[in-house]
């Protein structure tokens, strides 16, 4: 999170198929994250 004066931003990456936090491995495609193999099938 990082906070700027009085708004919090959430600032983690979130999958796209299953909203789970992404690692810093994390695969990238279409724009899109994704936290493994499985949810960019």
């Amino acid at each position: 999170m990082l906070t700027t004066g009085k708004k919090t931003v959430d600032t983690e990456i979130r999958c796209a198929h299953c909203s789970e936090v992404c690692d810093d491995d994390s695969i990238r495609a279409d724009d899109k994250n994704f936290c493994c193999l499985g949810c960019i099938k």
